[in-house]
Formats: C-alpha cells, sequence, structure tokens
C-alpha cells in the first residue's frame, strides 16, 4: 500500500491516492459521524452543518499534502489519518463554541478518570429516558410507553465486544437502553477514546498516539469506563 501511495504522491495524482485509502474508510468514516453527532447533542455545533465524508475528504487532502516517504510507514498510517481527523474535528467544534479551558489532555484524562470512579454506580432506577439525535437511533418502545432510547445495534455489538458485556443485552430492551445511557453519560474524553477503540478499531497504543496521551492513561480510563457499564447493567 505505501508503494502505491508514494507513487501516486510522486504523480500528483491525488484521486487514486485517495483510492487506496478507502481501505480505511469504513471506520473512520464511523468515528467522525459518532464524533459530530455528539457535538450535535452537546450543543457545540449546528445540526446538519457538517457532513462526515467532507471531513474525510479534508483529511484525505491534509494526508496527501503532507505525505513524505521519510517518515512514513504501514504502522504509522492509519494513526496518521486519526490523528489529522481529531485535528479537524477539534478545529470545527473550537469555531462553533467557547473554549473549554486550558486543560492539558493528560490533566482531563485524569479529571475524567476521578469523575468516573467517582460515580461508578450509574444510576439504573426507574425509567430510562434518553433524549438522542434521530439519526443514532434505531428504535423505541411504543407510543403509549415512556420512551427508552437505543442505539445503532452495529455500535452496541461493538460496544459488548470491547467492554466484555454479556450477548444477551441484546434482547432486553431496557438493558439496551441502559446501555445508551451510560455511553451518552460519559465525559468528553472517555467517549472519544471509548469511540476511537470501538468505532475506530484502534489499539490502546494507537489512541494513545492519536490523542498524545500516555498508553497507561488510554488503558486506565478504558478500564474505568468498563467498570462503569457494568455496574451500570447491573454485573458488577
Amino acid at each position: 500500500m505505501l508503494e502505491t501511495l508514494h507513487t501516486h504522491k510522486r504523480n500528483n495524482d491525488r484521486t487514486a491516492f485517495n483510492q487506496v485509502l478507502e481501505a480505511f474508510l469504513p471506520q473512520l468514516k464511523r468515528y467522525v459521524a459518532n464524533r459530530l453527532r455528539t457535538a450535535v447533542r452537546k450543543g457545540w455545533i449546528p445540526k446538519g452543518k457538517y457532513d462526515p465524508m467532507d471531513i474525510v475528504d479534508e483529511v484525505y487532502l491534509a494526508l496527501f499534502e503532507q505525505f513524505n516517504e521519510a517518515d512514513m510507514d504501514s504502522a504509522r498510517l492509519r494513526v496518521r489519518l486519526f490523528q489529522l481527523a481529531e485535528q479537524k474535528l477539534a478545529e470545527i467544534i473550537e469555531q462553533e463554541r467557547e473554549h473549554r479551558g486550558d486543560l492539558s489532555i493528560e490533566a482531563l484524562a485524569a479529571q475524567e478518570l476521578k469523575t468516573l470512579e467517582e460515580h461508578i454506580t450509574a444510576d439504573a432506577d426507574g425509567e430510562v429516558v434518553f433524549v438522542e439525535d434521530l439519526d443514532d437511533i434505531s428504535y423505541h418502545l411504543d407510543d403509549d410507553k415512556p420512551k427508552i432510547w437505543l442505539l445503532d445495534e452495529g455500535f452496541e455489538a461493538e460496544l459488548l465486544e470491547v467492554l466484555e458485556l454479556p450477548q444477551e443485552i441484546l434482547a432486553d430492551k431496557t438493558k439496551r437502553g441502559l446501555l445508551a445511557q451510560t455511553y451518552q453519560n460519559l465525559p468528553t474524553l472517555s467517549r472519544i477514546v471509548l469511540e476511537l477503540r470501538t468505532r475506530g478499531g484502534l489499539s490502546v497504543v494507537e489512541i494513545a498516539e492519536v490523542q498524545g496521551m500516555p498508553e497507561e492513561q488510554v488503558a486506565q480510563l478504558l478500564a474505568a469506563v468498563k467498570t462503569r457499564f457494568h455496574r451500570a447493567l447491573g454485573l458488577k
């Protein structure tokens, strides 16, 4: 793949270059789409203003412009794509909303880890009411009953695998609602790390590189997130 990309770069053939990168498209597009939906729900960006494929195209263009045979290898190519996607998403969110503060990524991760540990027993009492963007919802219960909003089935399956949750959850609408609610209530960086692991399919090492965090901190966040889901679903 790299040799082919090098050839297209030397020939200044961006179309052919992008076609090679389409091997990364499914995971990259899923990740970008999830991040945009989250930003819409948080009120950081207007609904419908940004298209995931437009951002992916900009990522491809940036990689083409920056591609250098001397500093790129197979192991770094996928990480570089996600780094560029993160940079573009951060630019968009920063343009659309006020800056959250000057916390470093490590300080933010430490802060969120403390929050996850302090609120590890997520409230599972009463009816689940989860207001979601409709593009992110698969189904809801009968209209004459309290709504239980659910995540897309493909994303649910990824969460169950990464978080080592039992498959039986998929047969229980109430627990699926709790799964969605717990995901929605995650702190921002924790959700980004989880989405890189699920939607993006990145390893802990790759996530650390994309986010500029120590690997140990990424692993701690993912472990805390896993515990939070298990306890919210009554598994611990």
